[in-house]
């Protein structure tokens, strides 16, 4: 805006606009006060003013409609504004709460993974002592016995990571570890209770397996009760007479002096083998008897499975309707199977319990398997042969135990603890070949009289394995006597 100068007097054609401050001041003689050149400004007529917001004009209605429709405009875009921030918070919230979360996760996964490393390492240094402990001990009896009953629970505890091997027989041969493909004799380490206890946890469910739950519940009874027994009898200690020389434990009789009559050898229920049987064992009382092997050579599983290709009941079994299902089929595969092993055992006149035991079993079974293969009196014809074989070696057996003579030798009676007549002198190297040989004898005897006696608790399915060690302990008893007579008579020729 210009500046106007205008001479007194003269009108102005302008519209003048004074600033309201300036008509609030008061003044001493009236009119207005200016104090500034920017409290009054002139307007041309007819231009468009742009208003202070203290100047107070009015608007026409364009100006309100468009006005208006800014405004609006300008609300809508605050809503969406508004609407967006909360969305922002909103995600920005869920960040926040998903990132506290996440790091309380791997607080507390840190947390776990110290613990865990604690309770490793403690178990660590819990594991190097204990292997410490053992290598001091492992050649010990004692430490001998602790591994193997560390191994076995061992086994017990991670029985998933273990499988059963077995032979061509179909007999289980080893334990073996899935992941590391370690192996373990059945019978080179652990008894026969270990064993069976192994692999009735592997699910191994044949013959004297299939009552497998009954028999280790029988056996912990017994054992409870056993201890039972042992924990109300108070230990005594027996007194010991200085002047005596020491011998080996389990209260045996020394090689110089006879036993006295109050003394009873530890093996007098279970005779020793005369001296026919050093060369050749055979079997007593309390022993399994001819009849009982399970022994004895089987065909091999290729000859069985090429017999039954070509075996007349094969094509019965493949277009028979009444098996119905692979199992059904299978399972009278089997049976022909066992039915093909047989016959040569029969004709070669030689015996198999298990064999016969699981026959006895399809025939008291009546299966469908059984009913099909068993039309014309195959299987009751091969477990008449089979009794009839083990009637006869039987029979042999009681004639032979007839007639053997009684007498033993003298190294022979002062291994197994028996008393004689004369006590002559015995050399040192000589009596200490009786001392050796005497333990290990005692040793095997022991185990033999446990086997003997589990054979009278188990089934009749069971006792075929039970008679299997019982026979295996026999001959190495037998073998013992022979390897020690041998050493005596070398020392003697000496």
């Amino acid at each position: 805006m210009e500046k106007l100068n205008l001479k007194p007097g003269e009108k102005c054609s302008n519209l003048a606009f004074i600033s309201p401050e300036v008509l609030k001041r008061e003044t001493e003689c009236g009119g207005v006060n200016l104090q500034s050149e920017n409290e009054i400004f002139f307007v041309p007529k007819g231009s468009k003013l742009i208003r202070e917001k203290e100047t107070q004009t009015k608007l026409s209605c364009e100006e309100i409609e468009e006005l208006t429709k800014k405004l609006e405009e300008l609300e809508t875009k605050l809503s969406e504004a508004e609407k967006l921030k909360r969305d922002n918070n909103l995600e920005v919230q869920d960040q926040i709460t998903e990132l506290t979360t996440e790091r309380d996760n791997i607080q507390r996964e840190l947390t776990n993974q110290q613990t865990e490393i604690t309770q490793l390492n403690n178990i660590l240094q819990t594991t190097q002592q204990e292997r410490d402990r053992i290598q001091q001990n492992s050649f010990t009896p004692e430490g001998y016995e602790e591994l193997k009953t560390k191994l076995f629970e061992m086994i017990l505890r991670e029985i998933k990571d273990w499988e059963l091997i077995f032979s061509g027989t179909d007999d289980v041969e080893y334990f073996r570890h899935k992941l590391s493909k370690k192996r373990i004799n059945v019978n080179a380490v652990f008894g026969f209770k270990q064993s069976y206890r192994i692999m009735g946890e592997l699910g191994y469910r044949k013959n004297i397996w299939e009552n497998y739950e009954e028999t280790i519940k029988g056996w912990e009874e017994r054992d409870r009760h056993n201890s039972n027994n042992q924990s109300s009898q108070p230990e005594t200690q027996p007194t010991k007479n200085p002047t005596q020389e020491q011998t080996p434990q389990n209260n045996s009789p020394s090689i110089n002096n006879p036993p006295t009559s109050n003394q009873k050898p530890e093996n007098q229920n279970n005779p020793s083998p005369n001296q026919d049987q050093l060369t050749e064992p055979t079997n007593k009382d309390n022993s399994p008897t001819p009849s009982d092997q399970s022994n004895n050579p089987l065909p091999s599983n290729t000859d069985i499975q090429s017999h039954c290709n070509s075996d007349k009941d094969k094509s019965i079994i493949e277009n028979n309707s009444t098996l119905t299902t692979p199992a059904q089929k299978d399972q009278a595969q089997e049976l022909l199977k066992l039915i093909i092993t047989t016959e040569p055992l029969v004709k070669d006149q030689k015996f198999n319990q298990q064999i016969l035991s699981q026959l006895i079993k399809e025939k008291d079974n009546n299966t469908l398997a059984y009913q099909l293969l068993n039309q014309e009196g195959r299987i009751e014809q091969a477990i008449s042969q089979l009794q009839s074989i083990q009637k006869k070696l039987k029979n042999n057996d009681k004639t032979v135990d007839n007639h053997q003579p009684s007498a033993l030798s003298l190294s022979t009676k002062l291994l197994i603890g028996e008393k004689s007549e004369i006590s002559p002198p015995i050399s040192g190297k000589k009596k200490s070949l009786l001392l050796t040989g005497k333990n290990e004898y005692e040793k095997l005897d022991r185990e033999l009289k446990e086997y003997q006696e589990l054979s009278q608790e188990v089934s009749k399915e069971e006792q075929s394995f039970l008679l299997v060690e019982i026979k295996n302990l026999e001959e190495k008893k037998a073998e013992l006597i022979n390897k020690i007579k041998e050493q005596i008579i070398e020392e003697e020729g000496n």
